[in-house]
């Protein structure tokens, strides 16, 4: 990418956070709702690919959180493309409060089940059972949701990890002013561990 190209990224990201990511995303989420998507409350999509010419085979129920960069497919064309044979078409259905990491793709027809975790960079090829955690490409199950809850919880302050306690993130998007008040939270929380 050249050096034109990236200063006008980096100018469209602080423009993007100095009006607020929350903004941007309600539009988006106000959008697809206009276009016929079946979308819960309090979502959170970043940046997600969606393909937004066929609302009727995506449904999102509330709560449910999709990290930056994740696309969802609805439709396989490779052997309409080699063949002409039919395009196949699938249903993409993400129950209550599973949580989708960055960069991952979801193939057609998949359901993520209920307070499941996808790891990031993860292609999702088959059903997610609720409250599992998978991971990979493609996703395998990786634990249960519970059992790496008890772990990290046992692990706070004995790994080299740092660890922020911080509001629900869809509750700090309520405030006007949570931009300011997370960029003073964070800079608290480097100065508090000493992080240089």
């Amino acid at each position: 990418m050249n050096i034109f190209w990236r200063f006008i990224k980096k100018i469209y990201y602080k423009v993007l956070w100095e009006i607020g990511v929350n903004e941007d995303m309600e539009r988006t989420i106000n959008r697809l709702r206009g276009l016929g998507f079946d979308i819960g409350e309090d979502v959170f999509l970043d940046h997600v690919e969606i393909e937004e010419i066929y609302p009727e085979f995506l449904k999102i129920e509330n709560n449910v959180t999709i990290a930056y960069g994740t696309r969802i497919l609805v439709h396989d064309s490779s052997m309409n493309n080699l063949y002409s044979d039919p395009v196949r078409f699938g249903k993409v259905i993400i129950k209550e409060g599973a949580y989708i990491g960055a960069k991952c793709i979801i193939m057609p027809g998949v359901t993520i089940g209920s307070k499941s975790v996808i790891g990031a960079g993860s292609l999702v090829t088959k059903d997610v059972l609720p409250n599992t955690i998978v991971m990979g490409s493609p996703a395998k199950e990786y634990m249960k949701v519970s059992d790496y809850r008890k772990e990290f919880l046992k692990n706070i302050g004995k790994d080299k990890y740092y660890y922020w306690d911080i509001d629900p993130f869809m509750e700090r998007l309520k405030d006007k002013d949570w931009a300011e008040k997370e960029k003073k939270s964070y800079n608290n929380f480097i100065k508090s561990n000493d992080i240089k």
